[in-house]
């Protein structure tokens, strides 16, 4: 009789499928790269402040705390008010445990694929440039009052990443997580973006915190 061959049906590079392998891919290929030194850095310092918040409550409020940073205190600086420019990026849009897990991950994503790319120092400099200008919009522009966050400055990054388009390839992986393409990691940042807005408490202020980094995000990339 003769022998019948089975081909494998192609996996579409949306489908669930292929979706959960080429996250595994990613983690995989991650695990052999340096650390991104400015991205853990940062990680490591968000994950102190939420220590610090399980341990006086009182401080979940950034008004409270005196954390977040306004209009005054970025358009006419004031030494005295050191610690809203040092702690406002590191308290969280909204308080939550999913939230502050995906935000990470955003993070950490973009550290290993677009720090990877262009180096600690550049990756430092637009990491710094698209918080303030993004912090610079919120406020002048009165869509928040008192601005906190990392957020708009990872939505901002996830344009840059799309633009730059770093790519992983799957052949040194085990058979049963290749994928017949390049992996590319912006996709899966524009996913969990958008997870972040749709679980959004307040989604006004979380829609234009994610417009405002959209925004800046894209005029850098297409300048």
């Amino acid at each position: 009789m003769p022998e019948v061959v089975k081909r494998e049906e192609p996996i579409s590079a949306f489908s669930p499928s292929a979706l959960w392998r080429t996250a595994v891919v990613q983690m995989e290929v991650y695990r052999d790269r340096p650390a991104p030194a400015c991205a853990l850095l940062l990680f490591l310092a968000a994950l102190s402040s939420s220590v610090y918040r399980l341990c006086k409550p009182e401080t979940m409020d950034p008004q409270v705390a005196g954390v977040c940073l306004p209009w005054d205190a970025l358009f006419v600086p004031n030494p005295s008010k050191w610690q809203r420019y040092l702690f406002h990026a590191l308290w969280p849009l909204e308080p939550g445990y999913i939230r502050a897990f995906l935000t990470n991950m955003v993070l950490i994503v973009e550290g290993y694929a677009l720090e990877y790319e262009v180096g600690t120092a550049h990756f430092t400099g637009l990491l710094l440039g698209l918080h303030l200008a993004s912090a610079a919009v919120l406020l002048h522009f009165r869509f928040t009052a008192c601005h906190m966050s990392l957020e708009p400055m990872l939505v901002a990054m996830a344009a840059v990443v799309h633009r730059v388009n770093p790519k992983l390839h799957s052949d040194g992986c085990d058979k049963s997580i290749r994928v017949p393409f390049p992996v590319e990691p912006r996709w899966h940042l524009w996913i969990v973006l958008g997870l972040l807005l749709l679980i959004a408490a307040n989604f006004p202020q979380a829609l234009a915190a994610h417009g405002v980094g959209l925004t800046v995000g894209a005029v850098l990339a297409l300048r």
